[in-house]
């Protein structure tokens, strides 16, 4: 029987299992969410956008920016070891 706790594990591994051919394609998705990706483009936006699309970038910096503190206070709360196999 599965527990609720395990359940992402689980799917995680499914997917691996399933999808091999496109684990490049997930390492794309996933590094546009990253902090580089996301500052890149709110200074791209900034330096080239309107008042209204400025704006739009300063509040996409300070919620990164907010983001990336709650992650790091979450992670250190939580103290979660990474799964086996997992990318360090």
């Amino acid at each position: 029987m599965i527990e609720v706790q395990d359940i992402d594990r689980y799917v995680l591994s499914a997917l691996n299992r399933q999808l091999t051919d496109y684990n490049w394609f997930f390492y794309i998705v996933t590094q546009l969410g990253s902090p580089l990706a996301l500052t890149l483009l709110a200074s791209t936006v900034f330096l080239l956008g309107k008042n209204k699309v400025k704006i739009f970038a300063i509040v996409l910096a300070v919620g990164l920016f907010f983001g990336i503190v709650l992650l790091d206070d979450t992670k250190d709360l939580v103290k979660r070891p990474r799964p086996e196999g997992a990318y360090s």
